[in-house]
């Protein structure tokens, strides 16, 4: 299947050409591949030559969602969406995503995972950088236990 889509792509990012399974082409059928490069020498040429790319890859690893049987749409980030990216891309994609905002701080992002608006680009790109930095900051019980 993998082998398949990445002929079909040829010379494109298989998020740009498949792009309701890429996420799960990339990430799932990748790993269990073994065969294939590591993603991430996979994925970065295509986003350093268009980094605005970053705006499309964090869409389509974003959950699908509808509200009261309305159309789907592509939700917000999820925790467990920014740590399957992190493990099968490491830092470079959050470097891609600060290097798109820029430098000032994302305490905060505008929204809910679960509101039933989508997210803009934007939006998303402030949640996957939120989220990333939460990652490795101990939780509040965490906290606690350890005074």
């Amino acid at each position: 299947m993998l082998q398949r889509a990445l002929r079909e792509a040829g010379n494109q990012p298989l998020y740009i050409t498949h792009p309701e399974g890429a996420c799960k082409l990339m990430h799932r059928y990748w790993r269990l591949s073994r065969t294939e490069r590591p993603l991430a020498d996979y994925v970065f040429p295509f986003l350093e030559a268009n980094p605005h790319e970053v705006h499309v890859l964090l869409e389509l690893c974003s959950p699908n969602a509808s509200v009261n049987g309305g159309p789907r749409y592509r939700a917000g980030l999820e925790e467990s969406t920014v740590e399957m990216l992190a493990t099968s891309l490491g830092p470079k994609l959050y470097e891609m995503a600060r290097q798109l905002h820029g430098p000032e701080p994302v305490d905060h992002y505008p929204g809910d995972p679960h509101d039933s608006t989508p997210p803009t680009p934007e939006d998303r790109l402030r949640q996957f950088i939120y989220l990333y930095e939460q990652r490795n900051k101990p939780s509040i019980s965490e906290e606690v236990i350890e005074e």
